[in-house]
């Protein structure tokens, strides 16, 4: 098991080594860490082997998971896709922009707005008034008796 460790590691380091673009990076990577990747499979293979091998089995295979992973951040920040972390910050102190609109009308509103539309169209307009009418004028003026 070891010499398959250190073949592993010998081959996923000259990968990373000779890629060329992050594309090819992220190809080496799945390849060796991803769910299905050779290091991966070593990992899940620790169940087979001597209890008493495990524990410096699995310290290697670990060490060689961080190992792998940081080549390939190195090998990533020198052929420049670092992932965004160097861009400028620029400055803070400016006030930030609105890239859109602050608000919008609140859907009952729209249909509200609508019928009021279709209404118009009919010769219909539009009255505003009190919203609690007195008594006065829904039965008084209207000739209503008293005990009505």
């Amino acid at each position: 098991m070891e010499q398959t460790i250190d073949r592993l590691r010998s081959e996923a380091l000259q990968q990373i080594e000779a890629a060329t673009d992050t594309e090819q990076l992220e190809v080496i990577r799945v390849a060796v860490l991803g769910r299905k990747g050779r290091l991966t499979t070593l990992l899940r293979g620790l169940k087979d082997t001597a209890p008493d091998d495990r524990p410096r089995l699995g310290a290697a295979l670990n060490r060689l998971k961080d190992e792998v992973g940081e080549a390939l951040e190195r090998r990533e920040r020198a052929i420049g896709g670092g992932g965004g972390t160097d861009l400028p910050v620029g400055d803070l102190t400016l006030p930030g922009s609105t890239p859109v609109p602050l608000g919008v009308a609140h859907p009952l509103q729209v249909v509200l707005e609508e019928i009021c539309d279709i209404f118009y169209g009919m010769g219909y307009s539009r009255g505003d008034g009190p919203d609690v009418e007195l008594d006065y004028y829904n039965f008084t003026a209207l000739n209503f008796p008293d005990d009505h």
